[in-house]
């Protein structure tokens, strides 16, 4: 009996590791401990793995970590959102276009840029939704931030003029 038991737990214990063991000679580029195949940032360390919106994407490398990127305003699942003015802000979390004296607030003037731009293909600043047209769903994006500053985004590098993760 005594053998069956220690043939059990020896079994069980195997079980346990096997997984560990696989993941052993895997790649994990930021040294987080999450190999990259599974982690959902592999460049940035994120061994707590946050993704508060849940759409795949760590929320330290998600450039608009409140709003799913799923699917939905013409993003794929699992990437993030255009941000056309490189900011490190993402589409829909990013409402402020004419950044006026560096304040960084969805504004009046923000309303003018997008009115401007009305019916424009491209990649433009209005482009809130990235679907590479400003239109009557962009002022949707600005109404629901007038007068918030953009974001959040988990990028460190948000709100830099150049924001490259």
């Amino acid at each position: 009996m005594k053998v069956g038991l220690l043939a059990l737990l020896a079994s069980l214990g195997l079980a346990i590791c096997l997984p560990f063991a696989a993941m052993a000679g895997e790649v994990d580029t930021d040294g987080d401990t999450i190999p990259d195949s599974a982690d959902n940032c592999p460049t940035i360390p994120n061994a707590g793995q946050a993704d508060g919106d849940t759409d795949t994407i760590g929320d330290v490398c998600d450039n608009c970590s409140t709003i799913a990127s799923s699917g939905v305003f013409n993003t794929p699942a699992g990437v993030n959102f255009c941000d056309v003015d490189s900011d490190g802000y993402g589409g829909p979390c990013d409402c402020d276009m004419v950044p006026v004296g560096g304040d960084f607030i969805c504004q009046i003037t923000d309303f003018g840029a997008l009115s401007a731009n009305f019916g424009v293909a491209g990649a433009l600043d209005t482009d809130m939704d990235c679907d590479l047209i400003t239109q009557i769903t962009d002022f949707g994006v600005l109404s629901a931030g007038f007068g918030m500053p953009p974001g959040p985004s988990g990028l460190a590098c948000a709100g830099a003029p150049i924001c490259t993760p």
